[in-house]
């Protein structure tokens, strides 16, 4: 029906109720991902490409950033926990990965930097062979933005990663 001048305000009302978990359970659609489809995909990988071809990183607890992770085989895939589904999707923007290569590249470029984030130390290794670090963010002038390090000991700068 239209009204016979424009609206100048509206008023809503609301009344809350109290709702069952039954209820709730209504609104919730079930997973539309199979997971036995899904682990048949991974098992004609894994028949193509041997058991090494699919695995998943698993946080260690260790100082240096190459060691505080490792590969283990993944065979099945399950779904992820809700409440870290929840907390990723809370956020404005996705987070930055700092990805940390396996051997550290020695900077041979003399690309300008345009801004650098740190220095962060680490030490360790003194067990076997002395490590002090000195960590630090680089953006450079093309834009990129690379994990480095000072290695004390041999004197000498290392990309170990990017972002």
């Amino acid at each position: 029906m239209p009204l016979p001048a424009p609206a100048s305000s509206l008023t809503v009302e609301v009344t809350g109720l109290l709702v069952t978990a039954e209820q709730m359970r209504l609104m919730t659609s079930p997973p539309r991902r199979d997971l036995a489809a899904a682990d048949r995909a991974l098992a004609r990988i894994i028949a193509e490409l041997g058991p090494d071809a699919v695995t998943r990183a698993v946080l260690q607890d260790a100082h240096l950033p190459e060691a505080s992770f490792r590969f283990e085989r993944l065979e099945h895939v399950c779904f992820p926990d809700p409440a870290v589904l929840q907390q990723l999707q809370s956020r404005s923007e996705p987070p930055a990965i700092r990805r940390v290569w396996a051997k550290p590249v020695e900077i041979t470029s003399r690309e300008r930097m345009t801004q650098i984030a740190g220095p962060y130390v680490i030490t360790g290794g003194w067990w076997a062979r002395q490590v002090t670090r000195h960590y630090c963010y680089v953006e450079t002038e093309s834009g990129d933005l690379l994990y480095c390090f000072y290695d004390a000991e041999r004197d000498r700068f290392m990309v170990h990663g990017a972002l």
